[in-house]
């Protein structure tokens, strides 16, 4: 009895480690058509997708289906252009944005430069590359944000 379950436990032992790697070789092998079944940019359902969902969950009949098909077409298209239309306001706004920032950044210098001492006015000249050249960096390295593992961000956060 004990050497029939030693023989089937060592039989395990030999095929759990050829299972798990023949489950990772097919989930591979799978992922370019799961990928596939994303939008252009992996951002959700393509249509082909959507019209099979909606055929599986609502059960749809052909003929619903020659009926559903434009109206999922249609209404992607109308979505895709409304992103885009979407994203080309935000980059608008984006530049508008900065330059107003950067028109009010430049007036504030200069009521600053109303008041401040000589000295002063160097010091603030020094800060004023350190930022650009923080700025810069920023823009080279494409960071948007606060740099990782830094809790603050700016020239400042460098001292």
């Amino acid at each position: 009895m004990k050497k029939i379950e030693m023989a089937s436990h060592l039989s395990f032992k030999r095929f759990m480690p050829a299972a798990v790697a023949l489950f990772s070789l097919l989930l591979v092998a799978a992922a370019p058509s799961i990928s596939e079944a994303r939008g252009p940019h992996g951002e959700g359902p393509s249509e082909e997708r959507m019209l099979g969902h909606l055929q599986y969950r609502l059960k749809l009949t052909p003929e619903q289906m020659e009926k559903v098909r434009p109206v999922v077409q249609e209404e992607s298209a109308k979505m895709m252009e409304l992103k885009a239309e979407h994203h080309k306001k935000m980059r608008e706004m984006r530049g508008e944005f900065r330059k107003e920032m950067k028109a009010r950044h430049d007036r504030m210098g200069e009521r600053l430069n109303d008041i401040l001492t000589p000295e002063q006015k160097e010091e603030y000249r020094k800060m004023k590359e350190e930022r650009e050249a923080w700025r810069k960096e920023r823009m080279e390295n494409g960071c948007r944000g606060k740099f990782k593992g830094q809790g603050k961000s700016g020239p400042a956060a460098n001292q």
